[in-house]
């Protein structure tokens, strides 16, 4: 297969990097040819991954069965980019180069990572070639970008006219078919590299090799202190990284004459506060600053550490699932994880703290980390048994493996591309009402969305879906979550207005509920052209003449309501989901305000008053 990739690569630092570059090689190897184009060589030095010269080789590779991997890299030709208000246009750059890669090569699919820029240059690509895109989402840029009020349609327009859209299945309510949405399995590591033989890193050899070009990010520059335990840290820092509450942490056990080495791979645009705090809290003597290293060669530095922290919490990105755990272990090194980090890990429920990790509650509780800490470093050679403990646990992904995932994959989205082709109609036309498929796409919707309705009107949904359909024009290019919504405003005509026969106020009251419940996981607004925040020059709210706060309404964003249901509104829809007896008959006296706020990635938030 002839791939071209739009991806974050080496030189640039990070784990969707990372499993980029082993993603390119794995299927090389397996026959396939893979062109990368990529803005990695325009990454701001806060990012970037100091490769040493014998290391530039491995970032391309040629295998005798001809499969290879090739990069392109934007920012050749920096001198005549001028225009005003200025920006690096790495979107127009990449999806130049790609389409033009593309069809020197005659690529069969292209594959991106992350939505900007690379899924937004690999759209244009794909739209100017022909060919299927298939886009993968991180954490980030999956919550954080999408959510975005002058981001987010550029996305979901971006998502729905993917062939395949690799990551959360919740994207469907964006309007994607479930044919579209895949995943690409759980954590891999590249086992030839991460093994307990693997040397440890040399501190003073690399610090020497650096020399001058990395000086600022450098402290010591001689071998580590002999005869003490040493403490590691690696990857981006930052107050919800932990960063900050280990230095102090490191500092009070310092004061107190622990001896300890501290050896940090960081880096970010917290950088500079980070070694401002390091200096603050006399760590300095005992602290080894590193540059980025490649990610083959952090085992190394992994193997260098008796034991490593990784310390999140509170981390703004809710789906973030840090892979530097699952590093840490197989090394064969001491993990200590906060525990916010320790139940993201897919073998949460097989750690045991002191036996193989060690766990720290809350970093922000400077005394018990401190505490955790001491006794990691005083008892080096419990914290070497623990960690060739944790090791055992680590059972993942090969490159073998990897390489399948996205073969799978690739194959998949040519066959929905060609498919689509053949038939000369577009992929959402098969959403005719006729087709009961799709209609069962949309009752799928209902059910997981609207699950308490789902239980009560059980026998009723079928029926009423045809009659919906058949009184109701509706849009042949309608994606199932669409309808659904659609669908949902006739239930809630069914049971709130006494359109059906045997109603009452609490089924009415269900339903309606959970029809805003499904509206915060729909997309209608980006296919109406509704943006998040009008242009209003009247203030943020408006008044009725009840002044309570409870009368107060927002105007500043189309993406909240807040309606009244009865106070236990949730304590009933729980129960009837649990198919407990629920008392269908007095309507409630008192009312209760609810918000439901939409977020442009669809997570929305519930919250009453």
């Amino acid at each position: 297969m002839r791939i071209c990739a739009l991806v974050k690569y080496p030189p640039i630092q990070g784990g969707v990097s990372a499993r980029c570059y082993w993603i390119a090689r794995a299927l090389a190897e397996r026959g396939h040819q893979v062109t990368v184009v990529t803005n990695a060589d325009e990454v701001e030095e806060s990012y970037r991954i100091w490769v040493p010269n014998e290391d530039q080789i491995r970032l391309e590779a040629t295998f005798p069965n001809g499969g290879f991997v090739k990069i392109v890299n934007s920012g050749r030709h920096q001198k005549r980019l001028s225009f005003i208000p200025f920006s690096n246009p790495f979107v127009t750059k990449l999806s130049a180069l790609a389409t033009q890669e593309i069809r020197r090569n005659n690529c069969e699919l292209i594959f991106s990572y992350y939505f900007e820029p690379y899924g937004m240059a690999a759209h244009l690509a794909a739209a100017w070639t022909g060919i299927p895109h298939v886009v993968q989402h991180a954490g980030s840029d999956r919550t954080r970008l999408l959510s975005h009020p002058e981001l987010s349609l550029a996305y979901k327009e971006m998502l729905r006219h993917a062939a395949v859209v690799v990551g959360d299945s919740n994207l469907a309510g964006i309007g994607l078919a479930r044919s579209q949405l895949t995943h690409a399995g759980g954590e891999f590591l590249p086992k030839e590299w991460f093994d307990l033989s693997v040397p440890p890193l040399n501190i003073g050899t690399l610090l020497h090799r650096v020399g001058p070009l990395e000086n600022q990010r450098t402290s010591n520059r001689t071998e580590l202190l002999p005869n003490r335990a040493t403490l590691g840290l690696y990857g981006k820092v930052g107050e919800p990284k932990g960063s900050f509450d280990l230095i102090k942490a490191l500092g009070q056990l310092h004061q107190k004459g622990v001896a300890f080495n501290f050896l940090a791979m960081v880096g970010g645009r917290e950088y500079g506060e980070f070694t401002e705090a390091l200096l603050n809290a006399g760590l300095g003597p005992v602290t080894w600053l590193l540059p980025f290293l490649p990610h083959w060669r952090v085992v190394n530095f992994l193997r260098a550490c008796h034991a490593v922290c990784y310390l999140e919490r509170r981390f703004p990105v809710e789906i973030h699932r840090p892979g530097i755990p699952v590093e840490i272990m197989a090394s064969g090194v001491c993990a200590v994880l906060s525990e916010e980090v320790a139940k993201k890990q897919r073998f949460w429920h097989q750690l045991r703290d002191g036996e193989n990790f060690f766990l720290v509650k809350d970093p922000t509780d400077i005394d018990c980390l401190t505490e955790v800490l001491s006794y990691v470093i005083e008892d080096s050679d419990r914290s070497r048994v623990v960690g060739q403990a944790g090791q055992r646990l680590i059972h993942v992904a090969t490159e073998s493996d990897l390489a399948e995932a996205y073969e799978h994959i690739f194959e998949n989205a040519l066959a929905r591309h060609h498919k689509i082709e053949s038939s000369g109609r577009e992929k959402a036309s098969l959403t005719d009402c006729e087709d009961g498929e799709f209609r069962e796409e949309v009752l799928t919707f209902i059910s997981v969305r609207m699950p308490a309705a789902s239980v009560i009107l059980h026998d009723k949904l079928r029926p009423w879906i045809l009659e919906f359909e058949c009184k109701r024009a509706i849009a042949g290019l309608e994606a199932a979550a669409q309808r659904a919504y659609r669908f949902s405003e006739f239930l809630v005509d069914k049971t709130t207005h006494r359109l059906d026969p045997h109603p009452s106020e609490l089924i009415g009251q269900i339903v309606s509920f959970e029809h805003h419940a499904l509206w915060l996981a729909i997309d209608l607004e980006g296919y109406s052209g509704v943006p998040p925040f009008p242009h209003l020059r009247a203030s943020a709210t408006r008044r009725t003449t009840d002044q309570s706060p409870l009368r107060l309404r927002p105007v500043l964003s189309n993406w909240t309501r807040i309606c009244e249901f009865r106070p236990d509104i949730e304590d009933v829809l729980k129960a009837t989901c649990m198919g407990q007896p629920v008392e269908l008959t007095p309507p409630a006296s008192r009312k209760a305000s609810f918000l439901f706020q939409k977020r442009g990635d669809l997570a929305g938030h519930l919250s009453n008053q």
